[in-house]
């Protein structure tokens, strides 16, 4: 049986903050990981960052809110982050994009990069030529539920590697793939084992996400699930 490749979702977050350069590291650290999920925003003054909302509201446990699509980067670096235990700690702040890319290539890990919101073709490219910089392009998925983002990554790179995140598997998500040339990153429970066959069949990787729970996982290992992005499991 082909055992999946584990994606840290948001780093190791689980044990430590998610999507912190703390988080990111801890999983750099842990060999059975072979990639680290992150999320992308852009500030006000165009700097890419890593982090899953868009407001830091969840992340500081209430106790600062700004829209961080809104804000300069100078204003989201200030935002104090609470730890696992629900306590702020003053060294964990929202990291520039680049810093997370840093700590993939120093422990040779993929990065998964998530593209939260809508961005036009000007930021892709900029995004990719950060990437590109640090020689990691052809360790880098890209994925995103807006499937905008994902057509447009391939019409300025038909080979980059590209995930349509969903919660459905609707009926015509096998022609969309194929149509731009996309794999497929899918809620756990939302897929069948019929389904990552037809997938597979068409020459379609898939990821599934967020599985925490080992019976489970161990249950699409057995389907060939390609790849299971996870808080915590290491290996399924």
């Amino acid at each position: 049986m082909k055992k999946p490749l584990m994606i840290a979702h948001r780093g190791y977050s689980r044990y430590e903050k998610e999507n912190t350069l703390v988080a990111f590291s801890c999983a750099g650290n842990i060999e059975e990981f072979y990639g680290i999920e992150t999320d992308v925003h852009v500030t006000t003054d165009n700097v890419y960052i890593t982090v899953h909302d868009e407001t830091t509201n969840r992340i500081t446990n209430e106790n600062t809110c700004i829209d961080v699509e809104k804000s300069t980067f100078k204003e989201v670096s200030e935002v104090i982050l609470c730890d696992v235990d629900g306590n702020l700690r003053n060294d964990l702040r929202i990291p520039k994009m680049i810093d997370y890319f840093k700590i993939c290539k120093k422990y040779n890990k993929v990065a998964v990069c998530e593209l939260k919101q809508r961005f036009n073709e000007s930021q892709l490219k900029e995004i990719l030529s950060i990437i590109t910089s640090l020689d990691m392009l052809q360790n880098t998925i890209f994925i995103s539920f807006v499937i905008e983002n994902l057509i447009d990554l391939k019409k300025i790179d038909n080979t980059l590697k590209a995930q349509f995140l969903t919660a459905n598997f609707s009926d015509n998500l096998i022609e969309t793939l194929l149509k731009y040339g996309l794999d497929l990153d899918i809620y756990h429970k939302a897929i069948s084992e019929s389904q990552v066959k037809l997938c597979h069949d068409n020459n379609i990787l898939v990821n599934v996400w967020t599985v925490d729970d080992i019976e489970a996982a161990k249950i699409y290992a057995s389907w060939g699930i390609d790849f299971i992005t996870s808080n915590h499991l290491k290996e399924a």
